[in-house]
């Protein structure tokens, strides 16, 4: 059973899956998938609307361009589509987490390698002493205020 979460006033963000995105110090991309439960910042909740589709528009306008490697059981095939694309790519784990990395790719991309409408719609979240090629698990709310 999920725990009680001060998230109901979000039930758009709740009922399944919302992705988000970040930039860690060394300006990599990573893709954070909360599976209906995971802390999402607060920054992104208050551009819920200008964010609420951005990896669908990050799928669509940054091509492959290599392989990635999975790291959960079961299908990891979302998470490996975002590798390829060279974002580290996480997912939150039932229920109390954390986000522990999905995939990780073979040629990591930096928020400079996204279209400029992309890339500004990432950086809103940007932890310079985060960087994702070490971490395997993560929690957002360490370094910034989260939901």
């Amino acid at each position: 059973m999920p725990p009680p979460h001060h998230h109901a006033r979000l039930p758009s963000v709740r009922r399944g899956e919302f992705d988000w995105f970040a930039t860690d110090g060394a300006g990599h991309v990573g893709h954070f998938a909360t599976a209906g439960f995971g802390p999402i910042p607060a920054i992104v909740l208050e551009r819920l609307e200008e964010l609420r589709k951005l990896d669908e528009r990050i799928l669509q306008q940054v091509p492959v361009i290599g392989e990635a490697s999975g790291h959960l059981p079961g299908r990891v095939d979302d998470w490996l589509e975002m590798a390829r694309r060279g974002l580290f790519s996480y997912d939150w784990q039932h229920w109390d987490g954390p986000y522990r990395r999905a995939a990780t790719p073979s040629r990591p991309i930096t928020i400079t390698d996204l279209p400029a409408a992309l890339s500004d719609a990432v950086r809103i979240v940007a932890w310079p002493d985060v960087r994702f090629a070490e971490l395997t698990d993560l929690r957002p709310e360490k370094w910034c205020t989260c939901e």
